[in-house]
């Protein structure tokens, strides 16, 4: 009787605690089952708050015909994975977000932006920015590969610069006399090339609206490629853009935008223009009379292209708008000036006749010792 009141008792543990851990199992499927409906809720949520729908749309309603596989929508898994979640270790930098370095499963480096959206009214701004780069195909451009939209703030992945710095990290990492003349035409002739492409050559034409020498990448060839395409706007038959964004006091926006609040190519050629002072005086004045000391290690061609250079930016911060050059009349220009060398850094440079530099002398005042000091008057 013992053994089988025993018998009956241990049958009865059994089976509870099998009972127990099959209950266990249940509620830990359900709060698992739980769990991830909350976060797929949560990931439709963030992928339409970070504008989802509006880049499908944009995409459905204009497909990428050239290659409609060359981007991707990756998963936050992924993004955590290339990016070892965020380490700070992989922080590249931070402007209108951060940025970090990360390694794709590929194998390929790419370069991660997490966009901090503190206002949801910039989400089309982001959107903006992907896809305009999506629209566009050229080797003095950053090259966007995919985005994120899984996560609280949206994210963007380019390709990888490697050495990647900014044309301000170079300008101010040194007294800018010492940076070789070459280098400097070579960034001056690409991120104009870039900018034709914008204006002119791209599918759609594109206006850039924020260019500055923080947007200038240099990589590791010396080679130019612009970025930070955040508040960029495409071109439709108009030939301006009434704009409400206006970065008020920025040194390199168009004084013309300010006023009337429409921005054209006159604007982007504005902003090239107090790059290439940048370039040539380490900082940007485009409003007093600049005195440009041409420095002393130019042989007498190199100061030749300084002058036509100099005479060059005077155009394109000329206040009156319709006087400036177009980016296509600039390429014409610096191929000229360049002439018969070849500039080392240059993405697109070629050989080509020499321009007369007697022009440059009787349009803009040339001071040929060498050391000397070229006045321009910029507005």
């Amino acid at each position: 009787m013992h053994e089988g009141l025993k018998s009956h008792t241990a049958f009865y543990y059994a089976f509870a605690a099998v009972l127990t851990l099959v209950m266990i199992i249940i509620f830990w499927c359900i709060f698992r089952k739980l769990k991830q409906k909350r976060t797929e809720r949560r990931r439709r949520r963030n992928f339409e708050d970070n504008g989802g729908n509006l880049l499908v749309q944009k995409l459905t309603a204009k497909p990428l015909l050239e290659d409609p596989n060359r981007f991707k929508l990756f998963s936050l898994e992924e993004i955590n994975r290339a990016t070892k979640n965020f380490s700070p270790e992989f922080l590249l930098g931070h402007g209108r977000g951060r940025v970090y370095k990360g390694k794709l499963e590929d194998g390929r480096m790419v370069a991660i932006k997490k966009v901090i959206v503190s206002d949801r009214s910039r989400v089309p701004q982001f959107i903006t920015e992907v896809d305009i780069l999506l629209r566009v195909s050229y080797i003095g451009v950053v090259s966007l590969i995919g985005c994120c939209m899984d996560k609280k703030h949206p994210v963007v992945i380019y390709d990888y610069i490697e050495d990647g710095r900014t044309l301000f990290d170079l300008i101010i990492s040194k007294d800018v006399s010492e940076i070789p003349w070459t280098l400097r035409f070579g960034i001056i002739f690409d991120v104009a090339h870039a900018l034709n492409y914008l204006h002119f050559e791209s599918p759609e034409p594109v206006l850039h609206r924020d260019l500055s020498s923080s947007n200038v990448l240099i990589n590791n060839e010396d080679r130019a490629i612009l970025g930070d395409f955040g508040i960029a706007h495409l071109l439709t038959n108009d030939e301006s853009h009434v704009t409400s964004v206006v970065r008020r006091g920025t040194i390199y926006t168009d004084p013309a935008v300010i006023f009337t609040n429409r921005y054209e190519r006159a604007s982007d050629v504005y902003s090239f223009g107090a790059i290439i002072v940048e370039i040539l005086i380490g900082k940007v004045e485009t409003e007093n009379l600049v005195d440009i000391l041409i420095p002393k290690n130019l042989d007498d061609k190199e100061e030749l292209e300084f002058t036509a250079i100099a005479h060059l930016a005077r155009e394109c911060l000329d206040p009156v708008p319709t006087e400036r050059p177009t980016m296509r009349e600039i390429v014409f220009k610096l191929k000229k000036i360049q002439g018969s060398r070849r500039t080392t850094s240059g993405i697109a440079s070629s050989s080509v006749v020499y321009h007369d530099a007697s022009e440059y002398e009787e349009e803009s005042p040339l001071i040929s010792n060498r050391g000397g000091l070229l006045r321009q008057q910029i507005t």
